[in-house]
C-alpha cells in the first residue's frame, strides 16, 4: 500500500481500518484460524515499477494465502497478473482502470470499489435523459486518474453511439483554458472535465468570462468524494475576491460523486477509525468510502475463509476462493455488499447540483448501480442557470449560428398580414377559451355541490333512531361487518347509491375558498386507488365525509380473517394498490395522508385496494385530533415526540412500512412484541419504545417465512420504510420500482389477469368456506338426529324431522315392564340430593346395558320408576312376552348385585311387574316438550 503522499487510501488512513478489522476478525474467528497481518510499505507514488518486486517477496518469503489491496490501478494490474500465475486471491479496495475488467487477465482479482464502467454508464444514463449525444471532454493529463477517467469515458461514449470529442492539457506545463473552452463550444453544449478541483475553479471563472454559463452549457465533473485531498476542493467558494463570480459560474456544473455513507454502522466506524488514527498514527482526517472498502475486503475475505476451512477446502487454492467471493452477497457497513459475476462490486453514485437559494451542492439524483438505474429525488430538483431547463443537445441555428433556417428572408407584405391576422385569431380563442374555463371554474365554485342535506341521506333504522343520534360520537373504521339488511356499519344510502361516512368533531368549522379548491381537486382525483369524495354534511359542531364505499370492508379485517387465503401475488396485489394510491397523493396538492392505516385501507367489489382517511387539509386543522393508543402503532416516532400532532410524507412511508408488516405476518402491528406485555397498559408500553430512540430502534418483528427470498426482500423494504432518520426512508415511487425489481410485477403487468386472479382466489376462498360450513352443518345435524333417536323411536322421530304427522298408532299385543326401588322414600330421606343421584345414575346405567341386549324400547324413567315396552313400535309377533320376561329376570339379577354407593352395606330390592295387551301409542309436541305416552287396555 502507497504512504506518506495526498492518495486517500494511503495507508496512514486505510491503516486504522486495518487495525480494527484484524482485531473484530480475531475475536470472530479465534477458534478456526489465525490471522498474520503482512504490511510492506509501496513509497509515496503509484508506480507499477516497485509492486512486483515487494509481492515476490511476501510470497516466496512468507507464504501468504492472500493480497489485500494495492489501491492504485497500476499496482492492482502488476499483482494482479502475478497472483494469478500464483494461484492466490487478491481483493483491492480500489482498482478503478477498465483494463481491470478483463477477468481472463485477472482470474483471481476482486474490486471492492468504483469501477470506471459505472461512472461510464451513469454518465450515459444523464446523456440520455436530457437527450444529450454531442459531448466534448476536457482532461488535464497530470495525473493518472484524469487519464483513466478520459480513456474508460472515451470508450464508453464512443460505444453507446455518442459523437465525443476530446481537449488535451497539461498543468504542469503552458496551457491556455480559454482557447480550450473556444474549440469545445464549437463542438458541443455538453462538456466533461476531468481536472483537479482548483483547476475546474480556473476553468469556471474563464468559462463565464466567455459568457458560457448562461445556461446554453452544463458541466460535469467528477469528485470522488467530500474532502479529497488527492483531487481537491470542487467547490466554488476559496475566501477570495472571486467568490461572487465563481458561485454564478457554478450554477452551470454538474456533479458526480460516491454516494456517501448514512448508516448507523458506518458512522460508528468512522468513529472508531477517526479514534484510531488519531491515538495510534497521530493523523487526523475524513473517512472516505475507499477506507471502507479496506475494511469490508478484509471482513468479508475472514468470511469466505471460515466457509472454506469448515468445507475441507484450501485457502492457497485462489480460483475456488475467489469464485466463493463473485456473484455473491455480504453484509457492509452501509447494507449489503454485493458483487457481481465479473468479481466487481458495483458501487452507487450521486449527482449532486449547487442549489440556487443556499448555493451547496445537493444531491439530485442517485445512480444505482447494481441496478443500473438513474433514480431523481423528486423533492430537490436541478437548478438550471436563469431556470432555461436544460441545455439543448445543439442549438436550433448551430453552434456558429450559421444554421440556413434561422437566416432572416423578407416576407411579403401580404403573407405579414395573414400571419398578423392568424397569430390574432389563435390569441383570441386562446382568450376565449381561458375566460370560459375561469367562468366554469368559478361557477363549479360557487355551485354548492359539495354540499349534502340529511334529507338526501337514508340511514338504517337499526344504526341509529335518528340523524341526531348518529352524530353524537366519532367513528373512524371502514367496518366490513355487514347486517341483515345488506349495510355495513357506517354507511348510507346517497342518491340511489351505497356511501361511506366518516363523522369528525370540529373546533371551528370554517369552509373557505381554499377548502373548496381541496374538495374540487379531490372529487375530480383520477386514481383507481383512492376513494372518491363525494361532498361534505356540516351541522356545527359536527361534520360528515361522504365518500365511495368499499363493499369488502378494510384491509385489517381482511388480514384478521383466517378463512380467506391471501397467496404472495393477491398480498402483492394488495401492496401495489396501496403504493399507487400514496403516490399518486403525495404527487398532488394534498401532498399528505397524515392518517394512514390498514383501516384507512379498504377493498372493493373487484378486490382493489383503495386508500382513503385522506381529509382536507384545512379541515384537519379544525378537527379535534382524538387518537387511541392502539392507532399511535402506525404513527412515525418523530411525530410522537411532538406536543402538537404533525404529519409528513416520510410520516406517510413509515405508516406503510407498519402496514406492510401486517401483510406480510396477516396479524396486527408489533404482536409479536404484545405477546411479551402484561395486557395492562401494553400500547402504551410499546409507543414509548418506539418513541425512545434505541439502538437498533423498536419496530415490529416478522416470523420466519418459507419463501426467504421473498420475504427477505420484503422485510428489507419494510425496514427501509421504517427507518429512524425520516431523510432515509425511500419515497414510495422507489418503494414501487424495488417492489417490481423484487418481484416482477407492476400495476400496468396484466392489469385484466391479475383482476381475475383476484376474483378467482376470492371465489376459491368462498367455496371452501361453503364447504366447511357446510360439512359442520351435516355433523351437528347427524348428532341432532343420534340425540333424537335415542330419545323417541326411529320411526317416530324420521316423521318428525321430515315434517310428516305422526298419528296414534294401535298394538293388537305388546308387553310393558314396570319396575320402581322398594323403600326408595326412606333410602331419599337418608340421603343428600347428590347421593340420589348418583344412585340412580349407576342404576339406570346397569338397566340400559341389559335393554340393549333385548327388542324391547325404553319408555321412561321417573324416579325410582323405570317402563320399558317390547312389541311396539316395531312388531315383533309373539316375541314380545319372551323379550320382557328374559329382561326383567337379568334385571332381578343385577339388582342382587347391586350395591348402593354410599351405603354398600344396605342391599336394594327392586319390584317388578309385567302387562300384556293392546295398546296405542301417541306423541305429543307442546311448545319445546316432548312426551311420549302409552296407554294400555286395563
Amino acid at each position: 500500500m502507497v504512504n506518506g503522499g495526498t492518495l486517500p487510501y494511503e495507508y496512514k488512513k486505510s491503516g486504522p481500518a486495518v487495525d480494527i478489522a484484524i482485531e473484530k476478525i480475531k475475536s470472530m474467528y479465534t477458534e478456526v484460524f489465525d490471522v498474520n497481518y503482512i504490511y510492506r510499505d509501496a513509497g509515496l507514488k503509484c508506480s507499477e515499477n516497485g509492486f512486483g518486486a515487494i509481492a515476490a517477496d511476501v510470497y516466496y518469503n512468507d507464504n501468504i494465502d492472500v493480497f489485500i489491496g494495492p489501491g492504485c490501478s497500476f499496482g492492482v494490474d502488476v499483482i494482479g497478473r502475478l497472483a494469478a500465475s500464483w494461484n492466490l486471491p487478491v481483493i483491492t479496495p480500489v482498482g478503478t482502470n477498465a483494463v481491470l475488467e478483463d477477468k481472463n487477465n485477472f482470474p483471481t482479482l476482486t474490486r471492492l470499489s468504483y469501477n470506471m464502467n459505472t461512472i461510464s454508464q451513469m454518465y450515459l444514463s444523464i446523456f440520455s435523459r436530457y437527450n444529450w449525444t454531442d459531448v466534448t471532454i476536457i482532461t488535464d493529463v497530470t495525473k493518472s486518474f484524469f487519464r483513466i477517467v478520459k480513456d474508460s469515458l472515451m470508450e464508453a461514449f464512443q460505444f453507446a453511439g455518442v459523437n465525443v470529442e476530446r481537449i488535451l492539457f497539461n498543468t504542469s506545463k503552458h496551457y491556455d483554458i480559454g482557447n480550450h473552452l473556444k474549440q469545445a463550444r464549437l463542438r458541443s453544449r455538453v462538456i466533461v472535465v476531468s481536472c483537479s478541483g482548483d483547476t475546474f475553479r480556473e476553468l469556471m471563472l474563464i468559462a463565464h468570462q466567455l459568457g458560457m454559463t448562461t445556461g446554453e452549457y452544463v458541466f460535469i465533473i467528477i469528485s470522488l468524494f467530500d474532502g479529497d485531498t488527492y483531487l481537491g476542493n470542487f467547490g466554488w467558494k476559496r475566501d477570495d475576491s472571486y467568490d461572487k463570480l465563481a458561485a454564478i459560474a457554478f450554477d452551470s456544473v454538474l456533479m458526480v460523486r460516491l454516494r456517501y455513507p448514512t448508516s448507523a454502522a458506518f458512522m460508528e466506524f468512522e468513529k472508531d477509525v477517526t479514534l484510531m488514527a488519531s491515538t495510534h498514527y497521530n493523523y487526523t482526517f475524513k473517512v472516505n468510502p475507499f477506507i471502507t472498502s479496506v475494511y469490508e475486503a478484509f471482513m468479508i475475505y475472514a468470511s469466505v475463509a471460515n466457509e472454506t476451512i469448515s468445507e475441507g477446502g484450501n485457502l492457497r487454492d485462489g480460483r475456488t476462493v475467489t469464485q466463493k467471493l463473485w456473484n455473491r452477497e455480504f453484509g457492509g457497513l452501509d447494507g449489503s455488499i454485493k458483487i457481481d459475476s465479473n468479481g466487481d462490486r458495483n458501487a452507487d453514485f450521486s449527482l449532486l447540483d449547487l442549489d440556487g437559494t443556499s448555493v451547496e451542492y445537493k444531491v439530485v439524483a442517485n445512480y444505482l448501480g447494481l441496478d443500473g438505474k438513474l433514480v431523481f429525488n423528486d423533492s430537490i430538483e436541478i437548478h438550471w442557470p436563469k431556470n432555461r431547463g436544460p441545455p439543448l443537445n445543439r442549438p436550433l441555428c448551430g453552434y456558429d449560428g450559421n444554421n440556413p433556417s434561422c437566416k432572416k428572408s423578407e416576407l411579403p407584405m401580404t403573407a405579414i398580414l395573414v400571419t398578423v391576422l392568424a397569430a390574432c385569431l389563435v390569441l383570441f380563442v386562446l382568450a376565449l377559451i381561458i375566460i370560459l374555463r375561469k367562468q366554469h371554474h368559478e361557477n363549479d365554485i360557487r355551485s354548492n355541490w359539495w354540499k349534502i342535506d340529511k334529507e338526501n341521506l337514508l340511514f338504517r333504522k337499526s344504526m341509529s333512531h335518528s340523524f341526531h343520534s348518529l352524530m353524537s360520537g366519532s367513528v373512524d373504521k371502514h367496518s366490513s361487518r355487514s347486517n341483515d339488511d345488506g349495510f355495513s356499519a357506517n354507511t348510507a344510502i346517497y342518491k340511489g347509491n351505497k356511501v361511506h361516512f366518516k363523522t369528525l368533531e370540529v373546533k371551528r368549522l370554517n369552509i373557505d375558498r381554499k377548502m373548496i379548491l381541496e374538495m374540487i381537486e379531490m372529487r375530480d382525483f383520477n386514481c383507481s386507488n383512492l376513494t372518491k369524495f363525494i361532498g361534505l354534511y356540516t351541522k356545527h359542531p359536527h361534520c360528515m365525509i361522504i365518500t365511495e364505499y368499499c363493499s369488502r370492508g378494510d384491509l385489517q379485517t381482511l388480514l384478521l380473517n383466517d378463512s380467506i387465503d391471501l397467496d404472495k401475488d393477491l398480498k402483492m396485489a394488495l401492496i401495489i394498490d396501496l403504493i399507487e394510491g400514496m403516490t399518486y397523493l403525495h404527487n398532488c396538492s394534498i401532498s399528505v395522508h397524515g392518517n394512514l392505516t390498514s383501516d384507512s385501507c379498504v377493498i372493493d367489489s373487484r378486490f382493489v385496494l383503495k386508500v382513503t382517511g385522506y381529509e382536507l387539509r384545512r379541515l384537519k386543522v379544525q378537527c379535534k385530533d382524538n387518537v387511541s393508543p392502539a392507532n399511535r402503532f402506525w404513527i412515525a416516532p418523530e411525530h410522537l415526540r411532538t406536543k402538537e400532532r404533525t404529519v409528513s410524507q416520510p410520516g406517510d412511508v413509515y405508516s406503510f412500512g407498519i402496514i406492510l408488516s401486517e401483510i406480510l405476518s396477516r396479524k396486527e402491528p408489533f404482536s409479536e412484541e404484545l405477546d411479551s406485555f402484561t395486557s395492562q397498559g401494553c400500547h402504551i408500553k410499546i409507543i414509548m419504545k418506539v418513541i425512545n430512540t434505541e439502538n437498533p430502534p423498536f419496530r415490529p418483528t416478522l416470523a420466519k417465512a418459507s419463501n426467504k427470498d421473498f420475504m427477505g426482500g420484503m422485510e428489507t423494504i419494510m425496514y427501509d420504510c421504517l427507518n429512524e432518520d425520516p431523510q432515509n426512508r425511500p419515497y414510495f415511487m422507489i418503494i414501487g420500482k424495488r417492489i417490481k425489481d423484487l418481484t416482477g410485477i407492476s400495476k400496468t403487468h396484466n392489469v385484466l389477469d391479475a383482476l381475475l386472479r383476484r376474483m378467482e382466489q376470492y371465489a376459491n376462498n368462498l367455496e371452501a368456506l361453503v364447504f366447511e360450513r357446510t360439512q359442520a352443518f351435516l355433523d351437528e345435524k347427524r348428532k341432532s338426529e343420534e340425540l333424537l333417536y335415542q330419545v323417541l323411536p326411529r320411526s317416530v322421530a324420521e316423521k318428525l324431522r321430515d315434517g310428516r304427522p305422526v298419528n296414534h298408532e294401535a298394538f293388537d299385543c305388546v308387553t310393558i315392564y314396570f319396575s320402581d326401588i322398594v323403600g326408595f322414600t326412606d333410602i331419599s330421606s337418608q340421603s343428600t340430593p347428590f347421593q340420589i343421584v348418583d344412585l340412580l345414575n349407576d342404576l339406570y346405567n346397569c338397566f340400559d346395558e341389559i335393554i340393549d341386549r333385548h327388542d324391547v324400547y325404553k319408555v321412561e324413567t321417573i324416579g325410582d320408576a323405570y317402563m320399558v315396552v317390547s312389541g311396539l313400535p316395531v312388531l315383533n309377533g309373539i316375541k314380545h312376552v319372551k323379550e320382557i320376561a328374559q329382561m326383567a329376570l337379568s334385571i332381578r339379577d343385577s339388582v342382587e348385585c347391586f350395591r348402593i354407593p354410599h351405603n354398600p352395606n344396605k342391599s336394594l330390592q327392586c319390584r317388578i311387574g309385567i302387562h300384556s295387551g293392546t295398546n296405542s301409542l301417541k306423541d305429543y309436541i307442546v311448545e319445546q316438550h316432548l312426551r311420549l305416552p302409552i296407554f294400555r287396555n286395563c
